[in-house]
């Protein structure tokens, strides 16, 4: 039977007032014997819908714990006319189940369509929004004038690595105390130092590499976490550790911008990758009108910087991820213009919490350097329990010359 036969059926047996939808049709199918009562239930809503048009059944949006479940008003015949009607983007939200059925009699018709969506890609442009972002930001944030420097011929590289900001330590039980203020303290202290020493030389550019660890814990939900998962123990929220490490590096580049433009490098750590990104996506925006700092925010896990003839690595250097001997080959790999330009090469690494360097000296890698600084952190329970002890503690600053290389290496010890 054509969709035809049926509502010229309908017209010609018309529904008793004191029948059911159901009751009907199995009649009609008994009367006829061409169709089943199903077929003939389904063409008959169908032949009620355009014979009576839409009725307003459930109007209006529904949430529950499971998804949404959308219920418009006039109610869809289909689920493809519901997601459209609310202007449901296909690309982002998929139907996992969904529910249109029909039931009542010829005088109480009732229908229903209802979608349940998951989400099956990124809202939101991230990028598109991080450019419109970037656009507003700049026209509220006031334009830094750009600073005339004094003429200079070296660069003061400050690595301040290891800081873990939030770890907690208690001396009767490790040796040392260790908390949010001390690191803060040991941090100052140390830029404070460097910058003494940069008094010394005629200064034109500082780059500050930041991260390494900056902060003890990455995952803070619903305890503090490494980025790989692994417990910590902080000693202050994770929305004050935060706050807290934004406010200590926008201080500290403020303060060595005034000597010279600063150059900072996110170098994200095994305990807070993406805390690092977070921090230096805060830094581009802070310094976007500030032509004296620049922000290396992108997400490679090995940074390169040059300056003159020097080509400086960092990395955190976790050997579990890349070896030594692997880290030797990818300068040239990865960077090999600026690999070209250079004849003094160098990775600065972090990590290990104590001072270390290694140089590369057979035929294939002549001369390269691999050095991993001091950590500025206290012990906490478990590296003491693990004898990670007895280290000097500190921070290490590096003056380069265009054309003689690394001419000075200094040490803030604790």
């Amino acid at each position: 039977m054509t969709k035809q036969d049926y509502f010229d059926m309908f017209q010609a047996i018309p529904i008793n007032e004191d029948e059911s939808n159901m009751a009907y049709c199995r009649r009609l199918a008994k009367v006829t014997r061409k169709s089943t009562a199903i077929s003939f239930k389904k063409y008959y809503y169908k032949y009620l819908r355009e014979c009576r048009g839409d009725e307003t059944v459930n109007p209006g949006m529904h949430m529950t714990d499971t998804g949404r479940i959308y219920i418009e008003n006039p109610v869809s015949a289909t689920v493809d006319e519901l997601l459209d009607k609310f202007d449901i983007d296909k690309d982002y939200w998929k139907v996992t189940k969904q529910v249109v059925n029909e039931w009542g009699s010829k005088d109480n018709y009732n229908r229903q369509c209802k979608a349940w969506l998951d989400r099956q890609g990124d809202i939101i442009n991230w990028d598109k929004f991080k450019a419109e972002f970037l656009i507003t930001i700049k026209k509220n944030i006031p334009q830094i004038p750009k600073k005339e420097y004094k003429k200079g011929k070296h660069c003061l590289e400050i690595n301040i690595f290891d800081l873990h900001l939030g770890k907690i330590a208690w001396a009767p039980e490790t040796g040392e105390n260790y908390d949010h203020k001390i690191a803060e303290q040991r941090f100052f202290d140390a830029v404070n130092y460097f910058k003494k020493i940069a008094d010394m030389f005629d200064i034109e550019e500082i780059v500050f590499p930041y991260g390494n660890d900056f902060f003890n814990s990455d995952k803070d939900y619903p305890y503090p976490q490494t980025t790989a998962g692994t417990p910590m123990e902080n000693d202050l929220r994770w929305q004050k550790v935060f706050k807290k490490g934004r406010e200590m590096i926008i201080a500290a580049v403020d303060s060595l911008a005034e000597i010279a433009p600063v150059k900072l490098i996110g170098v994200p750590g095994n305990h807070d990758m993406q805390k690092t990104f977070y921090l230096g996506d805060v830094l581009e925006v802070y310094y976007t009108n500030n032509p004296n700092v620049s922000v290396d925010n992108s997400p490679r896990l090995r940074k390169y910087y040059t300056y003159g003839k020097n080509l400086i690595g960092f990395t955190h250097g976790r050997s579990s991820d890349v070896p030594e001997n692997r880290l030797l080959l990818l300068m040239p790999q990865e960077a090999p213009m600026l690999w070209a330009k250079s004849k003094y090469r160098e990775w600065h690494c972090g990590d290990i919490h104590h001072s270390k360097k290694l140089s590369q000296k057979d035929e294939d890698h002549q001369g390269i350097v691999i050095r991993y600084m001091k950590a500025l952190q206290g012990t906490d329970a478990w590296e003491y329990q693990k004898g990670f002890v007895g280290a000097i503690g500190g921070s290490e600053s590096f003056i380069w010359d265009k054309e003689k290389g690394m001419i000075a290496n200094f040490t803030y010890n604790l």
